[in-house]
């Protein structure tokens, strides 16, 4: 046999081995995948084992510098439940905190005109005119949630009267200018807001409106709505201002004035409790410019804040919230403000004592000599009344008035003073009769004078 048919025959083989060892894959892709049935299985020849894929290179290469690089665990690390209970807030709400303020010792003093006084109404009190005092008729005790209150003998505060705002606590002494005071305050209900004792924070808030009376009805401003805020111990009592421009030298001047909200006090220094707090204003030291100079001079100069002031100038009572000179200054020092809730009520402070005597001035006044019972004899000036005849007041008494059953008339002389506290003139009761005898020897006498006398004939 040749070479030729030998090599034939020799790859004939092979391939027919070939055969019979890949029929059984062939078999077994056929009937894993009938689609491929249909085509050539020469095309695509397996191989013996699986060629391994590459991992696909990523089209973009990353940026050197990535512009945030996320960190392993967020910060902070979240926890399932807190680490500590969270604090709780020492702020709470009230809403029965209760206001009471004497204001001044001035404001329950008899004013510097001997037949008025100083005093207080709940509600909106307008006398309707200047120079008149107000009437018992349009003063009140008690209006929503403002009532003036009397402190009495006792200690205790109840509602007060038209006839207790010129005495005493003991209702029996009559009010003076430097002492006794008559006590009273004006109590608010019912306010409203926050307050935080570990921080000494209250914001605090009433409805009502109260009256502030001198000179019985002569100067009158209101007040309403009062806040006090109070700020890390610090803060001020505002309040919305009205009242009536008015002048005592003037009675024609009375009309209304804008209203605005001023503050009426500031102060520091307040603790604020869990049951309540008490406010000192601040007075001491506090300049201002007024219709009057101030006096800046002395133990009790100082003044309420000047806004307040401002706003009661036009009223003509701005002089009477701070100093001026007077011996009666350290009446218009302030009292302090109490304010409670929780059913708590503010105990309030006792009128101060009536002022020690007035240091002796640098030019002593002469003391009115000794009041002399009047002779009973004629008088050299003709009498044109025989009941008493008093000195007329910067305004008149219009009706009851709380003075009633104070002032005595019967005419009785009285001692003129420095201070001029009730001066009258009076004038004693006298007799007619040696004036009627005196006139008709007169008469006779010149009767006699009209009679001619004969002369004498010389004998």
């Amino acid at each position: 046999m040749r070479r030729r048919d030998l090599a034939s025959f020799a790859a004939a083989g092979l391939l027919t081995a070939a055969g019979v060892l890949t029929l059984p894959l062939g078999a077994s892709a056929t009937e894993a995948d009938a689609p491929a049935a249909t085509s050539d299985v020469a095309a695509v020849e397996p191989t013996v084992t699986p060629t391994p894929t590459e991992a696909p290179e990523p089209t973009d290469d990353p940026t050197a510098d990535p512009t945030d690089e996320p960190t392993p665990t967020p910060t902070p690390t979240p926890t399932p439940t807190p680490s500590e209970e969270p604090e709780e807030s020492s702020e709470v709400e009230v809403d029965d905190a209760v206001f009471a303020w004497s204001m001044s010792e001035q404001t329950n003093a008899r004013s510097h005109n001997p037949l008025a006084i100083n005093f207080m109404s709940a509600g909106e009190a307008n006398p309707g005119a200047g120079g008149i005092h107000l009437p018992k008729g349009k003063w009140k005790a008690a209006q929503g949630n403002v009532t003036i209150q009397k402190r009495t003998a006792s200690g205790q505060w109840r509602t007060a009267t038209w006839a207790g705002l010129g005495t005493d606590a003991t209702n029996k002494k009559r009010i003076g200018l430097y002492g006794p005071f008559s006590g009273h305050r004006v109590r608010l209900t019912d306010g409203t807001g926050t307050l935080d004792a570990e921080a000494d924070n209250a914001t605090l808030a009433w409805k009502g409106t109260w009256t502030v009376v001198y000179y019985s009805g002569n100067t009158v401003f209101t007040l309403t709505d009062p806040v006090l805020e109070v700020k890390g111990g610090k803060g001020a009592l505002r309040a919305t201002g009205g009242g009536w421009a008015a002048d005592r030298a003037d009675t024609d001047k009375w009309k209304p004035v804008p209203r605005k909200q001023v503050p009426v006090v500031t102060f520091s220094g307040v603790d604020v409790t869990e049951a309540g707090l008490v406010v000192k204003p601040d007075y001491a030291g506090v300049q201002v410019e007024g219709s009057i100079p101030q006096k800046r001079t002395g133990d009790d100069w100082g003044s309420f804040p000047q806004e307040f002031v401002t706003f009661l100038e036009p009223m003509g009572t701005d002089q009477f919230w701070y100093s001026t000179g007077l011996q009666s200054d350290w009446t218009k020092v302030p009292t302090p403000i109490e304010v409670a809730w929780e059913g708590a009520e503010p105990e309030g402070s006792a009128p101060a004592k009536p002022a020690p005597p007035k240091p002796e001035p640098s030019n002593p006044v002469t003391p009115a000599p000794p009041v002399v019972p009047a002779p009973q004899q004629p008088s050299p000036t003709p009498m044109l009344s025989s009941g008493p005849a008093t000195l007329p007041v910067a305004a008149p008494l219009t009706g009851e008035t709380p003075w009633q059953g104070f002032f005595s008339t019967s005419a009785v002389p009285q001692v003129a003073s420095a201070q001029a506290e009730d001066v009258r003139l009076v004038s004693a009761t006298q007799s007619h009769t040696p004036w009627v005898v005196g006139g008709a020897l007169l008469l006779a006498a010149a009767l006699l004078l009209l009679v001619p006398v004969r002369g004498r004939t010389p004998r």
